[in-house]
């Protein structure tokens, strides 16, 4: 049998690995749902609605996070909502369409939210260092207003540039706290975070005339929001690198 006269290499791709027993950088992207519910002025014109939205997290090798979060607001439950059409709608509250019949219509609350945060995530000892319990806070920018649907738009008195003096589109500056629990799967398969938020708005309409009230309304409001958030983490690990053998 003869001997090798010289050496060859083989590469070999490694198998996906656990994570570290120590702390690591971990860039992430959240998927999330929150159930909320307002309180403060915004409880006078809305009741309880959710959100869907994503975030780009990051947690340093320190456990440090930070991130970015938009959310988009959405809801059925309008309140007054006969209030706003008073002026133009029947005893009943009810609107009248072109063929004179009642028109179909519908409230809904609609909004945003953009929020920059960091924070700290404290590890639990039965886990790996790099999940655990977080506390954040941050600061953005919330919008919300009531979306007006006319069934097949038979309504001329409130057609799409008309419903703008109806609809309390407003906006201002947002800060938020968030307290809850961060999860990094061992074997990097099941990911996730759940977490309890505070939100408080200051906002302000920004239509310059009302026509239900026939006067304008830039007032500042105190808009609180406080919910249950739970998000599917996609971990963006660094890829290791190839390792190579001589034999």
């Amino acid at each position: 049998m003869t001997c090798v006269a010289f050496s060859f290499l083989f590469v070999v791709q490694t198998k996906a690995q656990g994570l570290p027993d120590s702390t690591i950088k971990i860039p992430f992207i959240s998927i999330t749902y929150s159930y909320q519910f307002p309180f403060g002025d915004l409880s006078e014109r809305f009741g309880s609605n959710s959100t869907i939205g994503a975030a780009f997290s990051y947690k340093t090798a320190d456990n440090v996070l930070l991130g970015i979060d938009w959310n988009y607001m959405f809801g059925g439950n309008v309140k007054n909502k006969t209030e706003y059409f008073k002026n133009i709608s029947t005893e009943t509250g009810d609107l009248i369409s072109m063929q004179g019949v009642y028109a179909i219509t519908s409230l809904y609350e609609r909004g945003h939210t953009v929020l920059a945060r960091a924070g700290k995530l404290y590890p639990l000892k039965r886990l790996n260092p790099n999940c655990g319990l977080f506390f954040t806070g941050g600061i953005g920018v919330m919008t919300h207003k009531i979306r007006i649907e006319i069934y097949e738009n038979d309504t001329p008195q409130m057609g799409p540039d008309y419903r703008k003096g109806y609809d309390r589109a407003s906006v201002g500056p947002v800060a938020g706290v968030q307290t809850g629990f961060l999860f990094f799967d061992n074997n990097k398969l099941v990911n996730f975070h759940a977490e309890l938020e505070l939100l408080y708005g200051l906002t302000t309409c920004i239509r310059p005339y009302n026509f239900d009230t026939m006067s304008p309304d830039h007032s500042w409001k105190n808009d609180f929001l406080i919910g249950l958030k739970v998000a599917w983490v996609i971990p963006l690990y660094p890829k290791k690198p190839k390792d190579f053998y001589y034999f």
